[in-house]
């Protein structure tokens, strides 16, 4: 099982959005993050990075 972390990064600055994401869904006004506990939230912008190996997702802000 592969759990993340998603971070948004604006201008340089890394700000954790959500931990133990399961799912990222693209959608027609964003990407649909969803926890293993079913929790979501819709964020704006492009994925920049994917680290397997840190279990993180990095955002561009837009």
């Amino acid at each position: 099982m592969c759990i993340a972390t998603v971070y948004v990064d604006d201008a340089g600055q890394l700000e954790k959005v959500m931990q133990d994401v399961v799912s990222v869904e693209f959608e027609d006004h964003g990407m649909l993050l969803t926890t293993i506990l079913g929790e979501e939230k819709l964020l704006k912008g492009k994925i920049k990075n994917i680290d397997f190996l840190k279990h993180s997702v990095t955002v561009e802000s837009s």
